[in-house]
């Protein structure tokens, strides 16, 4: 399994720079039949609020800001936009850290059964 990142940078509508970030997580067809067969697909890598508030307004911002990436959409690709640099470092480094976790928990479905022996 990989992550595959691209990082593209645009002006927003007020002219200042908008931050995009592309990931996908690259599977072999063995990982993607464990990531079926376990129903992985649903499982939750990210989730962003973009927006915070109170009343109708606040509900509905709520509702368009929010982002949610799942062990499925990454396989097909999800795209980020960030509103700063950190945001988008920030965004980066969780994705990674999720995406192995992702991975550990595919390879360990892969072999679920029989005994480790681990050096201490």
């Amino acid at each position: 399994m990989k992550l595959k990142i691209s990082k593209n940078q645009k002006k927003g509508m007020m002219g200042s720079p908008t931050f995009e970030l592309f990931c996908k997580l690259e599977c072999t067809p063995e990982e993607l039949a464990v990531i079926k067969e376990y129903k992985l697909t649903k499982e939750p890598i990210f989730e962003k609020r973009n927006f915070e508030g109170s009343g109708a307004i606040g509900a509905i911002a709520k509702g368009l800001g929010n982002k949610k990436m799942t062990v499925g959409s990454m396989c097909n690709g999800e795209m980020f936009s960030c509103k700063s640099i950190g945001e988008m470092q920030e965004t980066e480094s969780h994705l990674i850290a999720m995406c192995k976790l992702t991975s550990d928990t595919v390879k360990e479905c892969a072999n679920f059964g029989g005994e480790t022996l681990i050096d201490l």
